[in-house]
This record gives structure tokens, sequence and C-alpha cells, in this order.
């Protein structure tokens, strides 16, 4: 029996996609750390958040986010589920939007974003070009990657990711080993034969819960990888900005080979995670001190 429009937001996503990342928004906002690990955001994403409103994340029960590298370099699409009126949807805008409507449909848009209401609930972030993609996904036009034939590895990657003791985790993602990861891993240093596929599961309550699958060639390759991350972490402990905060606690991660792939585990109790936002805090705050007393 097919699920109802929107409850599944993956089904959305027009083929092609590099990366998903689904979020159960809903099962977030329950948790009590959410908010703190909302305050240690980047200035201009709070900002942007609170264009949505004071409460948004009570407005919001999921999202979707997909990614690939396009000609012009990163493209993605935002799908989120939730109760925004046509004020917030303006909101996700930067400049002043055009108002009009596609197939009946409201449009908001810029040269370069748009944002498209494709349900009373469900509503789409992208550029133009992709917005009506996603149109065009909804129309049957258009294969999604939950059926495309090219997108088989990105599903059985998504198939792989953890499950949680009990329900779906918070977050679920996966990705293929296309340009995009590649340069992910480029830039965290690792390594020189990138993963066939990624997958990741977070889970929280009591704590938090993370676990990063990595698909390699080989068991060589995976033992290597993660002989290098070993060595990463040991090195990150020792930083003096780390030491200073008593963040080394924050690498102490479980890494285990098994055939190709290669599994990253992290655990954070409540306590702990309290302790390290708390100095998270802290550092943050010392950091705006020290800027407020350069000379300008």
């Amino acid at each position: 029996m097919p699920r109802p429009f929107g409850e599944d937001l993956v089904a959305i996503v027009p083929t092609g996609a590099e990366l998903v990342i689904d979020v159960d928004v809903q099962q977030l906002r329950s948790w009590d750390a959410m908010s703190r690990v909302l305050g240690l955001l980047p200035p201009a994403a709070q900002a942007r958040l609170a264009k949505l409103g004071e409460h948004w994340e009570n407005e919001i029960d999921a999202l979707v986010l997909a990614s690939w590298r396009g000609e012009r370099g990163t493209d993605s699409v935002l799908i989120l589920r939730g109760d925004l009126d046509d004020d917030h949807l303006a909101a996700f805008l930067d400049g002043t939007p055009k108002r009009s409507t596609m197939a009946g449909k409201t449009l908001f848009e810029t040269p370069t974003e748009s944002v498209l209401r494709l349900a009373p609930r469900v509503i789409v972030v992208a550029s133009p070009v992709d917005v009506r993609r996603v149109a065009d996904v909804v129309k049957g036009d258009l294969p999604d990657v939950r059926v495309a034939s090219a997108d088989k590895l990105l599903r059985a990657a998504l198939e792989r990711a953890p499950t949680a003791k009990s329900g779906r985790p918070a977050v679920i993602g996966a990705a293929i080993g296309g340009p995009l990861l590649a340069e992910r891993m480029r830039g965290a240093g690792l390594p020189e034969h990138p993963p066939r596929w990624a997958t990741f599961a977070l889970a929280v309550g009591d704590g938090l819960d993370a676990v990063l699958g990595l698909g390699l060639a080989t068991s060589d390759d995976a033992t290597g990888l993660r002989d290098n991350l070993e060595k990463t972490l040991q090195d990150l402990r020792y930083r003096p900005v780390i030491r200073m905060l008593h963040l080394e606690d924050l690498f102490n991660l479980a890494l285990k080979v098994k055939d190709k792939e290669l599994r990253i585990a992290y655990r954070v109790s409540s306590t702990q995670l309290d302790a390290f936002l708390s100095r998270m805090d802290a550092g943050k705050r010392a950091l705006e001190q020290m800027k407020s007393q350069q000379p300008h």
C-alpha cells in the first residue's frame, strides 16, 4: 500500500543525488540538548534559522537534504514537512522574492533560489531548475532516488545505515563515492582512494550515539584508512586548544574493520555531553571577548 504523499521525503528527491541526509526533526526537538547544540552553530546559520520564526523547530517535523556535484559547484535540494505559512516560505530566500504559482501551487523565486509548496505540509527549497526537477518527480515525469536504476548504490548505502535500539535514528545519511564525497575526504586529509559508499546514523536520548560506515574497495584499504584515522585522532588529542578546553574525550572513537567496511562508532552520555557543551560555550564566549577587545 503506497505511503501518503510527504511521509517519505526521500521518495521526492530527484535521481542523481550523491548525498542524502534524512532528519526526524520531531524526534530531535524532544531532545534536551537540542537548543544548546543549535547555539553552537555559526552566527550566519543561526540568523538564517531565526528568519523562520522564534519557534521554527516546533513547526518542522522532518527534512531531507540531497546534494551532488554539478557544473557550477555543489547543488542541493532541501525538502521539508511541517506547518509553514507563506511568510515562512519567503523567509527561506534572501532578498525580495517574487511570488507566483506553478501548477496551482505557491512559488517564491529569486534569480538563484526558489521555494515551492508541493502540498499543504510539504515544501522544497532549491535552485529554480532543481525545484522544477522535484516538481517533475511529483508528477511522475522524472524518477526519484528510491526507484531510479542509476541510484542503486545510494539506495544500498541507505539500507546499510545503522538502526536505533527502538524506532529509527534521528538522523540517517548515505553518500556514494562521487566527486562530492571525494572532495570531503580530501578536505579531511583522507584517503587517497575514497570510499565507494558511506552511511551515517545519529540516535539521541540519554546522550548521543553516532555510527559512520565506510565501504572501501578492499579490506587493505579499510585497514589503511583505520590506521590513518587513529593517527589523526591521536594528533588531535594533543593539540593545545583541545587540551586547554579538556576536550580530549571528544576523540575517543571506536574503529572496527569488517571485510571491506570501516565502521566508526561514537558514544557520549548525557553527562559527558553536558560537560562538552559547557566547555564549548565557555570557549565560544572567550573567543567573542578576545575579538571585542581587539583594536578596530
